[in-house]
């Protein structure tokens, strides 16, 4: 595993609280691969909600069509890394980002 995939291990093992315990790479992939097969909505619009996507470009072109694709108008914001990496990696930065959201400072 390269140092960029064990870190972003890490920081779910970290999140969790378990560095090392019952997580296993299989357990996040199946976390990672129900995201896939999970029957959604199209186009979904709820009146007065505006959907904030916390994108990460590391993903592949294919996940920001399905935000697309799911949601009428996402506001998607873009970051290079892969998935859950800002939220499991670099917590203060996540909490920044939901905080500006919520503010309405969407200048990010």
């Amino acid at each position: 595993m390269d140092d960029s995939k064990k870190g972003l291990v890490n920081g779910f093992l970290d999140m969790f609280g378990l560095g090392g315990s019952w997580i296993t790479k299989k357990s996040i992939y199946n976390q990672f691969y129900s995201d896939l097969v999970t029957k959604v909505q199209h186009n979904m619009d709820v009146p007065n909600t505006k959907i904030h996507v916390f994108y990460a470009t590391k993903m592949g072109k294919k996940y920001e069509k399905r935000y697309h694709t799911y949601f009428k108008n996402p506001d998607i914001h873009r970051f290079n890394m892969q998935h859950e990496e800002l939220f499991c990696c670099y917590a203060n930065k996540w909490i920044e980002e939901v905080r500006n959201v919520v503010n309405g400072d969407v200048g990010l």
